[in-house]
């Protein structure tokens, strides 16, 4: 009698993790201040590297300044928003093909699910960004009263600066703006009794530009006293809001 011959378990494939849907995905191009957005077929396990998710330009450049955040099964990078005119600080540059690239094993940065499924080899997403002249470039965030004011003004709707002279002085906007309209400098006119109305245009920098507030320094040399501060009408917030017009025109004060 023939002994019967003992089945070996089959070995269970590895389940794979896998990309079902992206951002840019039907080939349209993508506004800079927008978040990428990946899903997959299954809930990531967290915390997910920040090193497993690479955004490359088309000369391999690699492009930082995304903010990561994962929730169930998608994945999304918000990136940091531009603060010079021709927009190629921020985290996506204008008019450009880019490559997502996510790691897969081998790489001990692999992106992997909570059920243990893994992705596999290095996954490529192409995806290209509005060019600079296209208003949209800069879609904005929604906005209730739909304009942008001042966060720091003072009882009265004064606008007190704290910095001394040489110092650049600071002013908190509610709202993130678009470099491209920055371009005109805001114009401060002050009155003495000695030289009487006087009338300049200051310096102006975005410093810091945020979805929900940015600042701009302004160079106000060694002036101090009372003036009034214009901002030019083409200023704008991302997406086109504009200034309210009651802080359109602001009182000022530096003093000692």
């Amino acid at each position: 009698m023939v002994g019967a011959v003992a089945c070996q378990p089959s070995t269970p494939k590895p389940r794979v993790l896998s990309v079902i849907d992206w951002s840019g995905r039907d080939g349209r191009p993508l506004a800079l201040d927008q978040d990428l957005l990946i899903r997959f077929d299954a809930h990531l396990r967290l915390p997910v590297r920040p090193s497993a998710i690479r955004v490359v330009d088309e000369e391999g450049r690699l492009r930082g300044g995304f903010e990561l955040d994962a929730q169930g099964s998608l994945l999304r990078l918000r990136p940091r928003l531009p603060r010079t005119a021709d927009l190629l600080d921020g985290a996506l540059p204008p008019g450009r093909s880019l490559r997502l690239e996510l790691a897969g094993v081998p790489s001990f940065q692999a992106l992997a699910a909570e059920d243990g499924s893994l992705l596999r080899g290095a996954v490529i997403l192409e995806i290209r960004t509005l060019d600079i002249g296209e208003a949209a470039a800069l879609t904005g965030f929604p906005i209730a009263a739909g304009v942008v004011h001042m966060l720091d003004l003072a009882d009265g709707g004064v606008m007190r600066f704290s910095s001394r002279p040489g110092q650049r002085a600071r002013v908190h906007f509610s709202a993130g703006l678009d470099p491209r309209t920055l371009q005109e400098a805001p114009r401060l006119t002050t009155e003495s009794a000695e030289s009487g109305e006087a009338v300049r245009r200051v310096g102006a920098e975005l410093v810091e530009n945020l979805p929900e507030e940015s600042i701009i320094e302004l160079d106000l040399d060694d002036w101090q006293g009372r003036g009034t501060l214009e901002w030019p009408a083409s200023w704008q917030a991302l997406g086109g809001y504009p200034i309210a017009e009651p802080h359109r025109r602001l009182r000022v004060w530096r003093g000692p």
